[in-house]
């Protein structure tokens, strides 16, 4: 894969940060403190920072090729990796993992992705093995990212239409009562009124008797989107104080000046003649009340408020204001009961700032988020060739990205043409590179119609405030910036790396031992020796998708004996389900979507005539007999009635041997054996199971007690819970009479096949380990087989190409992403150009680019072509 490595300096947010630290230096506004308070300034600046390059944070971002998909298709993305402070590449992460999970929570697929300067891209391949018709989360996030909470992790909710359909659902048709009815369950949205959250979050933090406040609210239906409310607010006397009224999606503001002492509530009246009544916060008698008063083109005017008690108790204050966790402002203040501090907004990078005002003690005692925008995104323009195309014509497109002032821009970027005809890519409103970096990624909690709030509708940037007022900000705790001994707990990984630690029998560090590490396929032979810790790592490899690892340490003496290896395995993590139940494609669904439905299918098989095409073939069942490698078959290796073989012990991990066989063999479970009896054992078919380990029953250590109705199942229950598949090159079970019966005469004497006129009959298991040993020396000495989690590399996006004449093949061209290109790089002058051919329909198509100079500067792009037929 070939990446672009671009500027990392983020001399565009430095910049600011200097500017920053000269005015706060050098203000004489009387609200400052004297020169002499500078140090203490400083000192607070030097603790934030310090934990800003200590636990630096990263933002993910990923571009998909459309917004909805079916099953059978593939999911195109392109991901954007950045140092969250100047938006440049992280330098703590060259990996990063994505995951699907079901509405239930169901992890369905995890892969892992290699990022080079930040930069990435690859495909999801929606097969039906895997995936079934529902509702699915996608999480991206890197390991580094598991330091901090779960919102800094990049989500997005998929509903995977099935691949064939044929019939649809209306909620306005009552269905046919007749023969062959089918019969569907499928989720309802309600949004009953006495159901509605309403919650208020007065502007800084609190209600301060005898202090003004704005007082920011958010009214969420039952289905878990905002909804527009009316209501009043009284006092504990019942008295009207104030009216408000939701202004978009269910968030609005109003002015109250509380009093000591009183309570507050307010009353919704529902458009169904039902009321219901929610408590505001409660009134504190003492405190500050932090607001944004005003905000000019060049400044915004902070009003800070304070009661009586608060003045008297402290001299001085801070006032931090951050932006992307780099301080951009800071100052010691002197209040007044009322003080007004102007900041220049041009300290501030375009995005979310943060303002929060600490006591002398830094304990912060209000916070105010406000959106500061410079208008500075990179401006983009695509020229197609001509203005119109026809069907089959090979369109070409000129892209030309400059940055504000008009200077053409290097930088990386990601493009999607779409038929409009199957893909409803939705309005501006939707979520792109600028709305999820600059604004949603530093909020807490779901953003609908994030775009809304960045575009040109003239209310957008009062809906923004209000947005600002009633969602918390993702970032740090202030407690952890004055935590000196806080520590990580996940470490960044800037490459693909096998690491672990060497340990003799007692578990002590095991230095200067020789480990090798070898993988088959593709070939690769590395060594390495521990350190002091018995720490070792191998690096400066990339492993494909199917790389099974086997890795074996020697001590000082040159053999394995009472050598163990741990290998730092990655562990996943467990995400909080969504709540919010996407509704299935099928009801009330629009023309687009279902025209996309319809032609997914003939669009797969379709794809499958051509070579090299990114699909998802049918499987192909192999009737070849499988064999174990060093197998102690009575038979022969192979001769059994079901064999697991290496490359199925590999799948299987560290799988351990009883949930191998409680999966993988037919008819295994637990019975009752002789039958009828209150004897438990294993069992395959009704028949019990002896345990044969590399030609050793494992019934001749068994020594029944006093107590025999279970004591056997726990003899044999010992060994498959001991062994996992790494330990394993091969299962064979033998239960009929072709493969088991040489078994029951090397194994039982002959007076012990009958019993009380009854003839027993054994199924056997038996095992070849990697150690060749037996039951006695259950696992192999210093070697370690080591499965990494699936490592995903880019395909190339099937593209079709027509001659002037008409096309190289008679089938309809059903494609619904026309073209994906992901890695579109612009040169010095700011340009690039891509071209691929129109499908065979007339139609208009939709062109959407994203990206970035990954240099501070983000771009989104939207516009449309039309195809005509000839």
């Amino acid at each position: 894969m070939e990446l672009l490595s671009l500027n990392k300096t983020g001399r565009s947010l430095v910049k600011v940060i200097f500017i920053c630290l000269t005015c706060f230096a050098l203000k004489d506004d009387p609200a400052y403190a004297q020169n002499t308070a500078g140090n203490d300034v400083k000192t607070l600046v030097s603790l934030i920072d310090s934990n800003r390059a200590h636990f630096p944070i990263e933002k993910l971002y990923l571009h998909f090729d459309k917004p909805y998909y079916a099953i059978g298709d593939t999911i195109w993305f392109k991901a954007y990796l950045f140092d969250a402070s100047f938006l440049t590449p992280s330098q703590k992460s060259g990996l990063f993992y994505i995951e699907l999970s079901t509405d239930s929570n169901k992890v369905v697929k995890r892969m892992m992705v290699p990022a080079v300067d930040g930069l990435s891209w690859g495909s999801i391949p929606l097969n039906e093995k895997e995936f079934s018709e529902g509702g699915y989360t996608l999480r991206a996030y890197t390991n580094w990212m598991r330091n901090f909470n779960e919102d800094y992790v990049f989500k997005k909710q998929f509903y995977f239409a099935p691949e064939r359909q044929d019939w649809l659902l209306h909620t306005q048709v009552q269905p046919f009562k007749g023969e062959g009815n089918r019969r569907l369950t499928f989720p309802l949205e309600l949004k009953r009124s006495a159901q509605t959250d309403l919650q208020f979050m007065p502007e800084g933090g609190a209600l301060v008797a005898g202090l003004s406040t704005r007082v920011g609210f958010k009214a969420i239906g039952e289905d878990g989107k905002g909804t527009d409310v009316t209501g009043v607010v009284y006092n504990s006397k019942q008295e009207k104080v104030s009216d408000f009224s939701s202004e978009h999606k269910g968030m609005g503001s109003f002015e109250l000046t509380p009093q000591p002492g009183e309570e507050y509530t307010a009353k919704l009246i529902f458009k169904d003649g039902e009321s219901k009544t929610y408590r505001l916060p409660r009134v504190n008698n003492a405190g500050t009340v932090l607001r944004i008063n005003k905000l000019s083109e060049d400044f915004m005017q902070v009003q800070i408020s304070a009661s009586a008690d608060v003045l008297n108790r402290y001299e001085s204050y801070y006032l931090v204001g951050q932006a992307r966790g780099v301080v951009c402002y800071a100052a010691r203040l002197n209040l007044d009961k009322t003080s007004f501090i102007d900041i220049p907004k041009d300290v501030f990078p375009t995005g979310i700032a943060r303002l929060t005002l600490l006591n002398a003690s830094k304990q912060p005692l209000n916070e105010r988020l406000v959106y500061i925008d410079h208008n500075d995104a990179l401006k983009v323009d695509i020229q197609a060739s001509m203005p119109v195309y026809y069907t089959k014509d090979s369109i070409s497109l000129n892209i030309q990205v400059n940055d504000k002032d008009g200077k053409p821009i290097s930088g990386s970027f990601s493009l999607a043409v779409t038929d409009d005809g199957q893909v409803e890519t939705g309005s501006t409103a939707g979520s792109s590179i600028v709305s999820n970096v600059l604004l949603t990624s530093d909020l807490k909690g779901e953003i609908e119609e994030p775009g809304y709030y960045l575009g040109p509708d003239s209310h957008a940037g009062k809906h923004l405030d209000n947005l600002l007022l009633t969602q918390g900000w993702v970032g740090y705790n202030w407690k952890d910036i004055f935590n000196a001994a806080k520590k990580q707990l996940f470490a960044g990984e800037p490459e693909f790396t096998v690491q672990g630690r060497v340990t003799n029998a007692i578990n002590r560090p095991v230095s200067n031992s020789q480990v090798t590490l070898l993988s088959k396929k593709p070939f690769l032979f590395m060594d390495t020796l521990t350190n002091a810790d018995g720490r070792f790592i191998f690096k400066n490899f990339f492993p494909t998708d199917t790389a099974v690892y086997f890795i074996q340490a020697k001590n000082q003496k040159g053999n394995s004996f009472n050598v163990g290896i741990e290998v730092d395995e990655f562990r996943p993590p467990v995400f909080t389900g969504y709540i919010n139940t996407l509704i299935p494609w099928y009801i009330n669904t629009d023309t687009t979507m279902l025209n996309y439905v319809k032609k997914n299918t003939g669009r797969k098989e379709q794809l499958g005539k051509f070579p090299g095409a990114n699909i998802i073939l049918k499987e192909v069942v192999i009737t070849a007999r499988k064999t174990v490698k060093g197998s102690k078959n009575l038979n022969g290796a192979g001769n059994a009635d079901q064999v697991l073989d290496e490359k199925d012990m590999l799948k299987a991990g560290k799988m351990t041997l009883g949930d191998l066989l409680q999966q993988k063999v037919k008819g295994f479970g637990i019975g009752t054996f002789p039958p009828k009896s209150n004897i438990q054992s294993y069992t395959i078919f009704f028949k019990e199971v002896r345990l044969v380990i590399d030609g050793i029953d494992v019934d001749y250590s068994f020594t029944p007690g006093s107590n025999t109705t279970n004591e056997r199942l726990q003899h044999i229950k010992s060994f498959l819970d001991y062994y996992t598949a790494e330990d394993i090159k091969g299962i064979e079970v033998m239960h009929n009479s072709k493969y088991n019966a040489r078994y029951n005469s090397t194994f039982l004497p002959p007076d012990s096949l009958i019993e009380v006129g009854i003839q027993f009959d054994f199924a056997y298991v038996e095992i070849t380990t990697r150690s060749g040993q037996g039951p006695f020396l259950s696992k192999t000495p210093g070697v370690y087989s080591y499965r990494p989690m699936a490592f995903s590399l880019s395909k190339e996006f099937y593209r079709p190409r027509y001659t002037v004449k008409g096309g190289t093949a008679s089938e309809p061209d059903l494609r619904s992403t026309i073209h994906w290109e992901p890695n579109i790089i612009t040169d010095e002058q700011g340009k690039a150009s891509v071209s691929f051919f129109a499908a065979d329909q007339p139609g208009r198509y939709t062109i959407i680019l994203q990206g970035s100079d990954m240099n501070g500067n983000l771009a989104e792009f939207r516009s449309k072509t039309t195809i005509s037929s000839r």
